[in-house]
């Protein structure tokens, strides 16, 4: 009997052993299975640094925990670029980061295609009509989805118009809505004794000509220099605006020291009311909320255009868009990485830094329910723009080494006086065609095709 008892005994403590062998190997299989994986995300947007932080932190503790990553967000402040060529070269970079270069790295396997990617090809649909050749899509594949965007605006002092009868039927400011009202309202603005000047023209801003020329006057051709519809480059669509800005050089209806007048020096100046009118970029509204404190009442006007009865979208800026790293795939799992890929861009996420003022959805839509809480002036105004904005079809590479390109035939020749705005254009249409065929022919991976869209109809209806 007691041997019998030795017996059960033994056998009971060898069964309960390899119980718990097996027990020990189902719990490091689990531990296995639900290993943490770690996704880094690079970007290049300083300004959206914190309540990117705190959406980050709230993913970990939540989605991430849940389903096993934890991301690591770093803003990559200074040469952006450079810091990213590095890190790839040497097997270093995240798996997500801010686009530098479509080409280049999908020719060169660096950037995966979303529709390879788990659920790629479903999370893709919703973004058909708002992706950019070129920009978002290469040779047929999508690299990247629209995120945020840069909208333009006239910006003017409503207080200003008030005080000279520039108003509507209810007495309210009336922005111009072509160009010869705004340089009739410039000079009508423009009070000398007074210091107050009707516009302000920064020609100092590195970006005076792209933007207060050239993309301010896409609303009224519907591209920048180079027509899809045609496969060609044509500036005639300058002359208007370019009229416009030369008639308020010789009214003398412009911020004096024009030559010498920077962007910031411009901004601050409208904002302690000395200006009635400055085209506008949504980045602004951090500068005359915060930077320089607007001291009076100003508000946002859609850009005004060569002719009120024919408007076509304005120009808009794509903001950072991300990439994912093809060749780091396997360090998470292409799923995970896919998972935070689809989070970064998320609705969710987008509306958050709307909220925060910090960035304008691709899709107004996504934010059109969303209440602001004390938003700061101006930032609606900015967003609702995006309505009637679009991004503009990106021109054909031309090579005219050796040339003034258009920005320095404006500022050293037809602000200078020494040429017709006519004449001007007339030479630069053709230096630029010319330069395209040049280009075309030296480097064959550039395809004048890529760039040709003779459905391209951004006209408002």
């Amino acid at each position: 009997m007691k041997r019998l008892y030795k017996i059960t005994t033994v056998m009971l403590c060898t069964v309960m052993l390899a119980m718990s062998f097996a027990g020990c190997a189902n719990k490091a299989t689990m531990n296995q299975n639900s290993e943490v994986k770690t996704v880094h995300i690079w970007s290049l947007n300083s300004h959206s640094k914190g309540i990117m932080n705190e959406l980050v932190s709230t993913y970990n503790s939540t989605i991430g925990k849940e389903k096993g990553i934890n991301i690591v967000y770093e803003v990559k402040e200074n040469n952006f670029n450079q810091t990213l060529d590095l890190a790839i070269a040497s097997n270093q970079a995240p798996e997500i980061f801010n686009q530098t270069g479509i080409q280049q790295q999908a020719e060169n396997g660096v950037i995966a295609a979303i529709e390879d990617m788990p659920g790629g090809s479903n999370f893709l649909e919703k973004y058909h009509d708002y992706l950019i050749k070129n920009f978002n899509t290469y040779n047929g594949k999508n690299y990247s989805v629209p995120y945020s965007i840069t909208t333009m605006g006239l910006a003017y002092n409503k207080e200003m118009f008030k005080r000279k009868g520039i108003v509507d039927a209810n007495g309210e400011a009336k922005p111009p809505l072509t160009y010869d009202e705004m340089r009739a309202d410039a000079k009508l603005l423009t009070d000398t004794s007074k210091q107050e000047y009707g516009i302000a023209m920064p020609l100092k801003w590195d970006g005076f000509f792209s933007y207060d020329i050239v993309r301010t006057a896409v609303a009224s051709v519907g591209y920048e220099l180079f027509d899809p519809t045609k496969g060609e480059y044509n500036l005639d669509g300058l002359k208007p605006i370019l009229n416009m800005y030369m008639g308020i050089k010789n009214d003398k209806s412009y911020f004096p020291g024009a030559d010498g007048l920077d962007n910031d020096p411009a901004r601050a100046q409208f904002s302690e009311g000395r200006i009635g009118m400055k085209i506008s970029e949504s980045w602004d509204v951090g500068v005359f909320n915060d930077q320089f404190p607007a001291k009076m009442d100003w508000g946002v006007a859609p850009l005004p255009v060569a002719n009120a009865d024919v408007r076509y979208k304005q120009f808009l800026d794509c903001g950072s868009v991300y990439n994912i790293n093809k060749k780091t795939l396997d360090n998470a799992g292409a799923d995970k990485v896919m998972n935070v890929y689809e989070w970064i861009n998320s609705d969710e996420v987008i509306k958050e830094l709307y909220k925060a003022g910090m960035n304008i959805p691709y899709n107004p839509d996504i934010v059109k329910d969303v209440k602001l809480d004390n938003p700061k002036h101006g930032w609606e105004d900015f967003c609702r723009l995006g309505k009637i904005s679009a991004s503009a079809p990106g021109g054909v590479p031309i090579d005219i080494s050796g040339e003034k390109d258009a920005k320095a035939v404006f500022y050293e020749e037809i602000w200078a006086g020494k040429i017709s705005i006519d004449d001007a254009i007339k030479d630069l249409n053709t230096r630029y065609n010319i330069g395209m065929k040049k280009k075309l022919h030296g480097d064959s991976t550039i395809k004048l095709d890529d760039y040709i869209n003779k459905a391209w109809d951004s006209r408002l209806k």
